[in-house]
């Protein structure tokens, strides 16, 4: 992404579900077409510094699914699709009642 150009919340998204699944920040940059830096800017952004520190549940339990507040306006919600299986998801809302709202309708999606 050329300099100066801002992050969209769509691609702060992706790069955040690529953290996920344990993909290397380098690569990640590789792949998206960015620069590390950018990379590890929107980790420390969503994420901070320690990432279990900032990690609030806000709804749900362990064993359908859970809310958390991991950021400012960023959560992580999981829930137990058809199949047994659990999935994760990541919503960048402004509000944990926005939060809520999408992490209950993308659950009866999934389940």
């Amino acid at each position: 992404m050329p300099k100066g150009i801002p992050t969209s919340d769509d691609q702060k998204l992706e790069i955040m579900e690529l953290i996920e699944t344990g993909m290397p920040l380098k690569r990640i940059a590789q792949q998206l077409h960015i620069s590390p830096a950018t990379v590890s800017r929107v980790k420390a952004e969503l994420y901070g510094k320690d990432v279990r520190s900032m990690d609030t549940i806000i709804a749900g339990d362990k064993k359908h699914g859970i809310l958390k507040a991991t950021g400012p306006g960023h959560f992580v919600g999981t829930c137990l699709a058809r199949g047994g299986k659990m999935k994760n998801r990541h919503f960048n809302v402004p509000t944990s009642k926005e939060a809520i709202v999408a992490w209950e309708a993308w659950k009866k999606a999934v389940g």
